[in-house]
């Protein structure tokens, strides 16, 4: 489908360029369906199943900018202030400051779709706005923040799921909204340390996703956004990543306390051994805030071991 027949339905303001940054690939799938073709080329090496995927490896494995320019609605109108508005609502960053030290830029995010449902006469809708903000101080250091708020109507099998744990799968909690949809908002947020060689670091609220398929085994986005500290070393055709995560159950909320929590720490080795093949090992430890008895946990430093194989000490700890 065309970009203008998709216009009719949807109208998405997403960022693409801050060249040179250490930001990091929206985990959306219509976004970077172009980059899939390019990271999945036997003609490069790439830890295609680390995502979201950082912007300077991009960077270096492909001419970026060019595939990124295919995203964009070009259309060329002969006065020159609309041409620049037509850009700036639909291409380009709405609010930018940039200098050699830093850079900033302020973007509104907004998605307003309609649908229909034959079997059981819906129509369902989205109508979403937010805003992002996100740049860069130094060489090394960058930080992003998005918000949503949002009102819909869903089909009958996720208005049952929301009505019955009252959470949008991938949204967080939902309130009800008029007679028959729901209202809900989300945010996301992190701050990254890129060293000049190998490693890198990310401190954020989000999601992460392992694998190389729609959906993952191992750790998918279908989730709501969590904390989480993540830290990556990138050396010859290897790629090791440690993932500690927090976890909220946004379904068993107790007085004084709040939402149940469980922690988990990840282990992801890829190996891209081969153009064509890339062999990763996983490996992870989940547990919860408190033990069989009722006995408070929380985080326990040993599983802090940045080295794979925590099964032995998980046994030791009881």
């Amino acid at each position: 489908m065309k970009k203008k027949q998709f216009l009719l339905f949807t109208i998405v303001l997403i960022v693409v360029s801050m060249q040179g940054q250490q930001l990091y690939i929206p985990l959306n799938h219509d976004y970077d369906h172009e980059l899939q073709k390019e990271v999945y080329s036997s003609k490069i090496r790439f830890h295609t199943s680390l995502q979201p995927w950082q912007l300077n490896e991009l960077q270096a494995a492909f001419n970026y900018d060019s595939v990124v320019r295919l995203n964009r609605l070009e259309r060329n109108i002969p006065k020159k202030w609309k041409q620049k508005a037509w850009d700036k609502f639909l291409n380009d960053d709405v609010v930018t400051l940039r200098h050699d030290d830093f850079e900033v830029v302020v973007n509104p995010l907004m998605n307003f779709s309609v649908g229909k449902e034959f079997n059981e006469a819906i129509t369902p809708w989205v109508n979403t706005r937010g805003f992002e903000v996100k740049g860069r101080i130094g060489r090394g250091f960058s930080f992003h923040t998005n918000f949503y708020e949002n009102q819909a109507v869903f089909v009958n099998y996720l208005d049952n799921y929301v009505n019955t744990w009252e959470v949008v799968p991938g949204q967080g909690k939902a309130r009800e909204f008029k007679t028959d949809g729901f209202d809900y908002a989300s945010a996301t947020g992190y701050i990254a340390y890129h060293t000049k060689k190998y490693f890198s670091f990310q401190l954020g609220h989000g999601k992460n996703f392992l694998g190389d398929g729609y959906r993952s085994l191992l750790l998918s986005d279908n989730a709501f956004n969590n904390f989480f500290l993540k830290t990556s070393v990138n050396f010859w055709h290897i790629k090791y990543t440690v993932l500690y995560n927090q976890y909220l159950d946004l379904s068993e909320n107790i007085d004084d306390l709040g939402y149940l929590r469980k922690y988990s720490t990840v282990h992801y080795l890829s190996w891209t051994f081969w153009k064509r093949v890339n062999l990763s090992f996983f490996d992870a430890i989940i547990w919860q805030t408190t033990d069989s008895l009722g006995n408070y946990r929380g985080f326990d430093l040993q599983y802090l071991n940045p080295i794979i194989f925590m099964r032995p000490v998980e046994y030791s700890l009881g």
